[in-house]
């Protein structure tokens, strides 16, 4: 076994114990393993371990004996809380009428798990201390990568960035996605962050993860990241606009120079998208699965339905053989039908309006600064919105983390209107012992401490 299978295996199987003792530990690593899939950078038998599922395990049951001796901890019920439950109902109602249930239920399993560990996460993140951990873990776990690529193009490179292997973000358009929507996350936790070097870091990572994704050429993620960056700068007080806008005069040349003849070819193709064949394939796969809705509108296809040889040329227009879908909207609506396909927006335009009636609710009493939080959430469910619009990542498992994150962020946030709202406790006045009359002497207060040199008091 070699070195770094080894170091991996040691840290992993050392937080399982930790995972059951407290669970909420268990869900950090999770996400650290499900995020930045550190396995995915050996190449012994760690590389294709199942790290994340035995973590998951191991976390499951430190709950369940939590819940065996604290009792079950009360689920915030939000909107979004109602709108999860309604969407896992839905991917299980379509999935026993799929078409090809050999292709569905694997999937169906995967987004169970996905959709288990969200409920741990509401569940065991109850306060705003844990609140900010698990966001670093998510926001570095992305950004190394950013941060990896961002240094690689620095040194000169201008090859296309990829994501760790057999990953959710293995591919430059899912890399493109991920850091997308980490972006948010790493700007706000620096602005709040008073560890001087993690607040460097956190920087440092922001900035090269805008590199990094300039330099997946993937144009999803360009309209991404120019969706981002406008939220951001509308997010912001007039001080952290002018600095941005400095930064932004100064930036944009730099990175203009570097940025090779082939990525503005790539990125020219929005202005010729009928000439483009990747362009129009994508297109072609959406007319497929809006097709393949009409004829089974209430319930789709089932899970991964498009990627069967059979049924793509059915419903293509071109009657292509082409595979995959290209739009986690399309794939909705293709795979689950238009009821699931309305609950599944309904989910983004709930969590961003949220986030926003939240600050209203905060304005004047947010000493936790839980607004700047609401604001990276926000901003990483429109990430999704935009740049999800040209990928199959419908079940991409940072998406509902932060629709987790976005309820545990409404009840931290009605937890401290509430303690606003509270009336302050009197505090009790100090009295002055005066002394207390003893037996015999009559009403006169006399102090049972004597003074040096105080004759006794008579028995």
């Amino acid at each position: 076994m070699a070195l770094r299978d080894f170091i991996i295996f040691a840290v992993v199987m050392g937080l399982l114990p930790l995972s059951m003792w407290r669970p909420y530990v268990g869900v950090l690593a999770w996400s650290w393993l499900g995020y930045m899939n550190p396995h995915r950078l050996a190449w012994g038998s760690a590389h294709s371990f199942g790290f994340a599922q035995w973590v998951a395990v191991a976390t499951l049951l430190g709950f369940i004996g939590q819940v065996a001796t604290r009792g079950f901890p009360r689920l915030p019920k939000f909107r979004e809380t109602w709108l999860l439950g309604l969407l896992w109902t839905m991917f299980t109602l379509t999935t026993f009428t799929a078409q090809r249930q050999d292709l569905a239920w694997p999937e169906w399993q995967t987004i169970t798990k996905i959709m288990l560990m969200t409920v741990l996460t509401v569940l065991l993140v109850d306060s705003t201390k844990r609140f900010r951990i698990l966001l670093l873990v998510i926001a570095l776990s992305i950004g190394f990568y950013g941060f990896k690529g961002g240094l690689w193009i620095a040194i000169g490179n201008t090859g296309r960035i990829w994501g760790p292997p057999g990953s959710f973000i293995a591919d430059n358009n899912g890399l493109g996605l991920a850091l997308n929507m980490v972006l948010p996350l790493l700007f706000f936790l620096a602005r709040d962050e008073p560890n001087k070097k993690l607040r460097r870091l956190l920087q440092a990572t922001f900035f090269l993860s805008i590199l990094s994704i300039l330099f997946t050429y993937s144009r999803g993620a360009f309209l991404g990241i120019s969706v981002v960056m406008a939220y951001l700068f509308f997010s912001v007080q007039v001080r952290t606009k002018i600095a941005m806008i400095c930064l932004v005069l100064v930036g944009v040349p730099v990175v203009l120079t570097i940025l090779p003849d082939t990525w503005f070819s790539r990125m020219g193709t929005f202005q010729s998208i009928d000439e483009d064949v990747s362009a129009m394939s994508r297109v072609d796969a959406w007319h497929t699965a809006y097709n393949l809705a009409l004829d089974h509108p209430l319930t789709g296809g089932g899970f991964q339905i498009i990627d069967d040889s059979e049924i793509y040329p059915r419903y293509s227009p071109s009657g292509s053989d082409a595979q995959g879908v290209h739009s986690i909207y399309f794939e909705v609506i293709g795979e689950n039908g238009f009821i699931t396909f309305a609950v599944f927006v309904a989910l983004m335009v709930s969590s961003i309006l949220s986030m926003r009636g939240l600050r209203r609710r905060l304005r004047g009493r947010d000493p936790d600064g839980l607004s700047n939080y609401s604001h990276a959430l926000e901003i990483s469910v429109a990430a999704f919105a935009v740049s999800g619009a040209f990928l199959e990542k419908a079940g991409f498992d940072l998406f509902y983390h932060v629709l987790a994150l976005v309820i545990v962020l409404r009840a931290l946030a009605s937890e401290a209107v509430l303690e606003q709202a509270r009336p302050p406790v009197p505090r009790p006045r100090k009295t002055i012992d005066r002394g207390e009359p003893l037996r015999g002497i009559g009403s006169t207060p006399v102090s049972r401490r004597s003074s040096p040199g105080s004759p006794a008091p008579p028995a």
